[in-house]
């Protein structure tokens, strides 16, 4: 009986974990200026069942603060929320995207389909048993620890198609980092998952793309031209810009 028990176990558990909806919390940290220094660290929200998944990367309040000794300036503009919905029934990703300079589109495109080298490196992390794999998307190397115990192929942002759920993730830089906070299992059976309203024009991911990088060079130039006015009368002061951490410029090549 018991032998029979444990058999049942092994065949209903999995059935059970990919019919519940999930929520996971992530901080996703951001480095400033050349020091890498740690500046503050934001919340993301990924919510998903067998199908879909909606990743929520929360705005930010925006901030400045100088470090006279090491002659720096950190300037963080107020963002809103940034969603990126995952529909795998249809093979779709929509998202709400804003650039530097204000402009706010809802992206359309497929799902992407990354290519992993899987390892049998483990650890433990918030309780879950995870394993390490490794890809390359859009301009960046990547580091995954998925969930064994978790057979859901959804993660943070667009990183997706592990065998589990992924519960860390980083680039090799130190950009784009992905830390689990939190998870917990979403029992509310009226729980649904989809994109929020939105009213942004719609436009393919190519078209953002180049409008991301069009409106960031105008922004640092435009910020870049204001400082060095700002800083004539203190001599020779060399102004650096960086931009660091915002998911619009997380993607360095188009598909």
């Amino acid at each position: 009986m018991i032998k029979f028990n444990l058999f049942f176990l092994s065949w209903i558990l999995p059935f059970f974990l990919v019919s519940q909806s999930y929520e996971i919390q992530y901080l996703q940290p951001q480095l400033f200026a050349k020091s890498g220094d740690p500046g503050f660290s934001r919340f993301a929200t990924l919510k998903i069942n067998k199908d879909k998944s909606l990743f929520i990367l929360h705005g930010t309040a925006g901030f400045d603060s100088t470090d006279e000794e090491r002659q720096e300036i950190t300037m963080v503009n107020p963002e809103p929320d940034r969603w990126y919905f995952s529909d795998r029934s249809k093979g779709s990703l929509n998202s709400f995207e804003q650039t530097m300079i204000g402009n706010t589109f809802q992206v359309s495109e497929d799902i992407p389909k990354l290519s992993w080298n899987l390892s049998e490196v483990e650890k433990i992390i918030g309780g879950f048993l995870c394993k390490q794999a490794f890809t390359s998307f859009r301009g960046r190397d990547y580091e995954a620890w998925y969930a064994v115990n978790l057979p859901l192929p959804m993660g943070p942002w667009k990183l997706n198609g592990l065998p589990g759920l992924i519960i860390e993730a980083n680039d090799k830089e130190g950009e784009v980092v992905f830390q689990f906070y939190s998870y917990q299992i979403l029992l509310d059976p009226d729980i649904r998952i989809d994109s929020p309203p939105c009213e942004a024009r719609k436009v393919p991911f190519i078209t953002f793309f180049d409008a991301q990088y069009k409106d960031g060079e105008k922004f640092y130039q435009f910020l870049s031209d204001k400082l060095k006015r700002n800083l004539e009368k203190s001599g020779n002061v060399k102004v650096e810009m960086k931009q660091s951490g915002a998911p619009r410029f997380w993607e360095r090549k188009t598909p």
